[in-house]
């Protein structure tokens, strides 16, 4: 049916993923009715490939009795820690508020652990508040006690969220889908969802990225539609810059051809705030 009314013929293609591998099915090009091209900006999943998406990270476990050396102020010595992150930016107060929400988005199989939520708090004297809500069920402590690189992106990012903007009700939105068509299904699934939400969040956080090269102007421009309407309607999305500088991105610089200047998608939309990390000494 597609091919017939688009006018053109799809090929099967494989795309590994890890160890395992999707097929994907894209075309060369398509056509349109000339009477719907001025309506049309573009139809996804037909001839643009997936992007690569950066991968779940690798934790480094610490011992806990190092952990356990908890100050009266929260604080470990050589560790980045809510009460650090408080003193080195000048964060009066982490009260939030109850006439707001916030939003995690995650995916890749990460999945939150309540138990981990709870322990977080506690060990770095933090009022004790759970999620308000999620949305697609990756919320479970099984996953953490299996294999903690399954949920250490999920944690770190509701924990330091919540640690930072406390009372404030916190979203965690898991995307269930096919990681290497994440980016479109993210557009249209999530970023179109929130627009017509009758409870839109005031923030996003987003810690996933992939190069701006990697995507089509077609859909970079269609995703900045959506960003502006949610920028109109008072929503701020923010985004990661990446691990590894301006440079290169992890698992994308495999030959030094590919190394040099490379934006990273989405942060680097216009109507998106980018986040950096910051290096601080300390001991």
């Amino acid at each position: 049916m597609w091919e017939d009314f688009l006018d053109t013929q799809f090929y099967e293609y494989q795309q590994k993923l890890g160890a395992e591998s999707i097929t994907l099915h894209r075309s060369l090009g398509y056509s349109l009715p000339e009477d719907l091209v001025e309506h049309v900006h573009s139809v996804f999943l037909t001839s643009d490939l997936p992007p690569k998406v950066s991968g779940k990270p690798a934790v480094q476990t610490t011992s806990p009795s190092t952990l356990s050396k908890v100050s009266t102020e929260g604080r470990i010595n050589g560790y980045v820690t809510p009460a650090l992150l408080n003193s080195y930016y000048s964060i009066p107060s982490n009260q939030g508020s109850t006439s707001v929400s916030q939003t995690v988005f995650a995916a890749i199989g990460q999945t939150l652990s309540p138990t981990d939520l709870t322990k977080f708090q506690t060990k770095f004297l933090l009022p004790l508040q759970s999620i308000s809500a999620n949305s697609g069920a990756h919320v479970s402590d099984t996953a953490c006690a299996t294999n903690v690189d399954d949920c250490a992106e999920a944690n770190l990012d509701v924990q330091y969220m919540m640690a930072v903007s406390q009372n404030t009700p916190t979203i965690y939105y898991y995307w269930d889908g096919i990681s290497s068509d994440l980016w479109v299904s993210f557009l249209v699934d999530f970023v179109s969802h929130i627009n017509f939400t009758a409870n839109t969040p005031q923030v996003i956080s987003i810690s996933y990225v992939s190069p701006e090269s990697q995507f089509s102007s077609a859909y970079f421009h269609s995703f900045t539609a959506q960003a502006m309407k949610l920028a109109a309607a008072g929503v701020t999305i923010i985004a990661a810059s990446g691990d590894d500088g301006a440079n290169c991105h992890a698992g994308f610089c495999a030959s030094t051809p590919s190394c040099g200047y490379s934006t990273l998608f989405p942060a680097s939309n216009p109507f998106v705030t980018a986040v950096g990390a910051t290096q601080v000494d300390v001991h």
